[in-house]
């Protein structure tokens, strides 16, 4: 696995999967429907494999390699089903926050990974405490991405580099504005 644009194989493969995936199944109701029902139970089931790792850690042995791979992937899906699951059931109505939060997802995925990567590469080299470092990594990410959208989107020339619509008039960009501060 390198991420590399050409000769990764592997990824390619897997991503391509999940993104074809979530393709064909964006428009299925009962998938989603399923999804929402069983989010309690995929919740559980991610605790449940989270906490048997822990305690195969705590026990001081080798985790099996199989275990650890097979654990790692149920509990990916597990934890993707129960976000998804309860994101619709109390996140499906419209709202200014939800237009706003909708507008702002593909700039914050093109920035926060540069941001993740700079901000840890000058925390190099401090020797802080993991919890401080991936707090200051979070944060700084989220802010990064917040400040970058905030530009982005009153800067018209901007905007297509980050996947928005131009703005063609004024008073689009102020109307715009005011839906977002609602």
């Amino acid at each position: 696995m390198t991420h590399a644009l050409f000769g990764d194989w592997y990824d390619h493969a897997q991503y391509a999967t999940v993104f074809l995936l979530g393709f064909g199944l964006a428009r299925a109701e009962t998938v989603w429907d399923s999804i929402e029902r069983q989010r309690w139970l995929a919740l559980a089931l991610a605790t449940a494999v989270f906490a048997s790792f822990l305690v195969l850690i705590s026990m001081g042995r080798g985790i099996p390699k199989v275990y650890v791979g097979v654990a790692y992937g149920c509990y990916q899906w597990f934890c993707i089903v129960a976000v998804l699951g309860f994101a619709r059931r109390w996140l499906t109505a419209d709202s200014a926050a939800r237009r706003y939060l909708t507008d702002a997802i593909f700039p914050y995925y093109i920035v926060h990974q540069t941001a993740i990567i700079m901000i840890a590469h000058a925390l190099h080299g401090y020797d802080l405490p993991a919890w401080l470092e991936a707090s200051v990594v979070i944060a700084g990410t989220a802010a990064s991405c917040a400040v970058t959208y905030e530009v982005v989107r009153r800067v018209n020339i901007l905007r297509p580099l980050f996947g928005l619509k131009m703005m063609t008039s004024r008073p689009a960009l102020l109307q715009a504005r005011s839906q977002a501060a609602e």
